[in-house]
């Protein structure tokens, strides 16, 4: 090489020719690897710098993408309560709609495909309902029907004219069940769509009855027990009906006469439904001896079949005994200010003549099999003409009295112009709807006279025998011992 660099600057001039010349230094072969193994040392650092560079980028963007899904999750879950119900409708009804079937398909489907759509139409039932009887729950807890004057029914009625009276009369049954803390499992099931709304009306209703009459731990068997039987999904809605009743039966235990009773009349209903067909249903669940009287109305006279002339009576048995029904109904409200002159219901009453003396505790039984105490006997013996027939030890028949007429149309007149209605302190009930109770029951041997007479509501007669309370006629004035 030396020879070469020589030879160069000898023989041709160069551009370097004319300019001053450094110094020459000799660089051995192992300063030039070490100078090599810097280069690549370097090189191999940008090329490591440049994969690093590149992996942030990377995580950058892995982070920014993942930050995005957030951000869109985020915005999905934030909508409004509002926006998700009519995104969900939504859904649903096109669903729906997707699932209607034209009469030239409903041949084409199988066995199995119409029982499977009928169950899952009946899912789908169960969860619309669910959702309707939430928000008429939460249109109570506002008191938005309250604000327009309306009951929930019928505000609920305005909003939904497709439901029928049955099914809002269901829904506010159990929207009512709500203000008991007690019946918080009943709202759950009704709400989660685990039982119809109509089967927790069934419970709600059985429930309001046997409020009065059970403590709170009580309460919470029977409301476990009804709800635990309507979420059965096999079982018809008679079936939680009959598990009711039966459950009900197990508190009028015959040995507990007192309570049986009183579970009894706190237990009375008077309801009724529209059938749309120009007709209405009442059903009346009746305390013993008030069946009783119904039942002697319907049994008695006025119930036969009547003819007319030569035209046989072509009523059927359930038509008269309405007719019967109704006669006597309307002999009350046809004549407030009168004195009704038919007679009121009359009862043929079996009973001990001890027992009804009060030295034991026996029952009475009507001829249509309820079955009265006593205390029933007594107060009856006020409100219906009664044939007692009276037995002796050996349930020999002793006597078989005549029908009684306790207070004579004069003395109810006389009554109401005394008493000027029911005659117990503080009751306002007026002398139209009263009726005249002896003072000295008329077991006891009490006599049918106007100072032994004295005016009482339906109500405060039950309580005045229910707790053998006593008066006394003091100067045209009835002063009750309470």
């Amino acid at each position: 090489m030396e020879g070469m660099r020589g030879s160069a600057g000898a023989e041709g001039g160069s551009f370097l020719d004319g300019a001053p010349r450094a110094s020459q230094v000799r660089v051995s072969d192992e300063e030039w690897g070490r100078v090599g193994d810097e280069l690549l040392a370097d090189a191999r650092a940008v090329r490591r710098a440049e994969r690093e560079e590149a992996a942030w980028w990377s995580a950058v963007m892995d982070d920014l993408e993942e930050a995005l899904q957030e951000v869109l999750e985020e915005g999905a879950q934030s909508l409004t309560p509002a926006q998700e119900l009519d995104a969900g409708l939504t859904t649903a009804r096109r669903g729906i709609e997707q699932a209607w079937l034209t009469a030239q398909q409903t041949p084409r489907l199988l066995e199995d495909d119409i029982g499977g759509g009928l169950r899952r139409l009946g899912a789908l039932a169960l969860a619309t309902g669910a959702a309707l009887f939430t928000l008429a729950l939460e249109a109570q807890g506002r008191g938005l029907p309250g604000e327009t004057g309306f009951r929930l029914v019928d505000w609920m009625g305005q909003r939904c004219p497709w439901l029928s009276r049955s099914e809002l009369g269901d829904i506010d049954a159990a929207a009512r069940a709500s203000t008991n803390r007690l019946n918080a499992p009943l709202i759950d099931a009704v709400t989660q769509g685990r039982t119809p709304v109509r089967r927790g009306a069934i419970v709600a209703r059985a429930l309001t009855k046997l409020s009065l009459v059970l403590d709170p731990e009580g309460y919470e068997a029977f409301v476990k027990i009804f709800v635990d039987a309507a979420c059965k999904p096999t079982i018809s809605d008679q079936d939680p009906r009959e598990i009711i009743e039966t459950a009900v039966r197990a508190l009028l235990d015959e040995n507990e006469k007192d309570r049986r009773e009183k579970v009894a009349r706190e237990a009375r209903s008077f309801t009724s439904r529209r059938l749309g067909n120009g007709l209405t249903r009442f059903t009346i669940d009746a305390p013993e001896d008030d069946a009783g009287v119904l039942n002697g109305i319907v049994t008695s006279k006025l119930a036969a079949p009547a003819s007319a002339g030569d035209d046989p009576d072509t009523r059927t048995a359930a038509q008269r005994r309405y007719d019967a029904f109704w006669s006597v109904l309307t002999r009350g409200t046809t004549c407030p200010t009168g004195t009704p002159t038919m007679p009121r219901a009359t009862l043929v009453i079996t009973i001990s003549l001890s027992d009804l003396l009060g030295q034991t505790r026996g029952a009475g039984l009507t001829t249509t099999g309820e079955v009265l105490s006593p205390g029933q006997v007594r107060r009856l013996a006020c409100e219906a003409e009664l044939i007692p027939v009276v037995l002796g030890t050996d349930s020999e028949i002793l006597d078989v009295g005549r029908e009684h007429r306790l207070a004579t149309p004069a003395q109810v007149k006389t009554l109401r112009l005394r008493d000027k209605g029911c005659t117990f302190p503080g009751c306002t009930v007026p002398p139209e709807w009263c009726i005249a109770h002896h003072i000295i029951w008329w077991s006891r041997g009490g006599a049918t006279d106007m100072d032994t007479l004295a005016l009482l509501c339906e109500r405060h007669h039950t309580h005045v025998h229910q707790h053998d309370l006593e008066a006394e006629v003091i100067g045209g004035h009835v002063v009750w011992h309470v």
